[in-house]
This record gives structure tokens, sequence and C-alpha cells, in this order.
């Protein structure tokens, strides 16, 4: 079924990119129309090729063979640092605290390794509180 409809959008594809290069032929309509099919036989290859891409028996190899590009593996995500990075208090100017974060292992202003965006949690009020919520 999806073959026949690929066949389809190919030969229709292939016929007005004929008549859109052909001179005698070649209007702004028959560029559009060939456009479209061409639009049309992407949307039915990438169909076919998500259908191949699901199937569990169908090999890396036999993949690229055919010239399907092959997805790459998602990547593992990184864990996370084994201490708390030390927060160096730089200033505190009314209601801004500039501080400086650094990386546990090194005396270096740098975010420790493998660690994208670090997050800094607090609380404004009389007392911290004692309980460890993570």
């Amino acid at each position: 079924m999806q073959a026949q409809s690929l066949t389809r959008s190919c030969k229709e594809f292939d016929v007005k990119s004929e008549a859109a290069q052909k001179p005698s032929t070649q209007t702004r309509a028959t560029v559009a129309k060939k456009n479209a099919a061409r639009t049309s036989l992407t949307i039915e290859a990438r169909r076919i090729i998500s259908i191949i891409d699901a199937q569990a028996n169908i090999t890396d190899a036999q993949k690229i063979a055919s010239g399907i590009n092959v997805r790459k593996p998602e990547p593992m995500p990184a864990p996370p640092p084994r201490t708390t990075p030390p927060i160096e208090v730089l200033s505190a100017v009314g209601n801004t605290v500039t501080l400086r974060l650094m990386a546990s292992d090194t005396n270096y202003r740098s975010k420790p390794t493998g660690v994208m965006v670090e997050t800094l949690f607090f609380l404004a009020g009389a007392s911290a509180s004692t309980q460890d919520t993570g």
C-alpha cells in the first residue's frame, strides 16, 4: 500500500518535473505543480522511512545501504556532580547578592566537569529549613 503510493508520487513528480524543465511547457503553473508533486513525494518518502526506522529487524547497515540516514543513539544523561560546588559570597548590597560558584576539585571559577547549568535555590525568611528535601 505505502509502496504503491510512493511509486505513484514518484511517477507524478517525474512527469511534472519533465514538463517544468521543457522550455515549451515551462511556466509558473507547471513549476508550481512540480513543487507540489515534490512536496507530496517527500511526505510519502518520510512516511516509509519512519516505518523502516521503527522496524527492529532492519540493521543500521541495511538502512545505510538503502540510502537512509541512521540516527545517532540518544546520549546518556551525565550523572550529577558527586560533591556540592562551593559558593563564595562576593558582595551583598541591598537585595542583590553576588556569588561565585566553583568546581569543588579546583579553585577556578568554573562549573564542575559535565555540568551545563547550575541552579541556586534560596529561602528568604527568619530561619532556614533543616530538612533535606532532595
